[in-house]
Formats: structure tokens, sequence, C-alpha cells
């Protein structure tokens, strides 16, 4: 399940994922983005994963042409996770967007959202 807020004021999207991740979880994340990329192509994204259970090879396919799409608006993506797989997964979605993109452990959480309102 995917929950996401946003602050507009500072360009800034939260996800908040937990458990099983389908594509519909991931198609919540579009419309936001979508608004966000209009008024901005400085967008920011602070990415909370919590006990993430499986991710459908659907999901991530979705997950990845999201990042595609708005490529050009999204500044800056934090991912805060404590699974190495998360790391893993985050550094190897460098290479697909112009974001600059950190993995924080989820003991450091504070100084990723520091570094995300910087």
């Amino acid at each position: 399940m995917i929950n996401v807020l946003k602050n507009q004021d500072e360009n800034l999207i939260v996800v908040r994922a937990h458990g099983g991740l389908e594509k519909n979880d991931f198609e919540k994340i579009n419309p936001v983005l979508e608004e966000f990329s209009k008024n901005s192509n400085q967008i920011k994204l602070f990415i909370e994963l919590e006990e993430i259970s499986n991710i459908q090879p659907d999901a991530l396919m979705e997950d990845m042409r999201s990042y595609l799409r708005y490529n050009d608006a999204i500044k800056q993506i934090a991912v805060v996770g404590n699974k190495d797989w998360e790391r893993i997964f985050t550094r190897l979605s460098e290479p697909f967007v112009s974001a600059e993109v950190r993995y924080f452990p989820e003991s450091r959480s504070l100084e990723a959202l520091n570094w995300i309102e910087s």
C-alpha cells in the first residue's frame, strides 16, 4: 500500500509505502507528479519504505515509467528504508533518473528529511 502526502509550497511529495505493492499503488503517485510538474521542475520526493513484503513486477515497471515520465521535473529523491535490497534497488535506479538520489537507513530519517528540504 502507498500513501501520498504533498506540500506544494515546498514542492515536496512524501510517499509512504508498506506491505505488498501492486501497480495500482504506484498509479496513485502519477496524478500528484502531474499536478506538481505543471508548476515546477524542482519536485522533491521523500520515500519511506516500511516493512515491504513484496513488489509485483508490473508495479516495478509502473514505478520506472513514472520516473521516466517526470524525469525533468524531479530534482531530488530521498529513500528511507531498512533492508539491503532497498538500498541496492535505490542505487540501481540512479542511472534512469536525472534527479539526485540518496538512500538513508531508517535510523537516519531525520537527516534524509533535512537533506530533501535543503
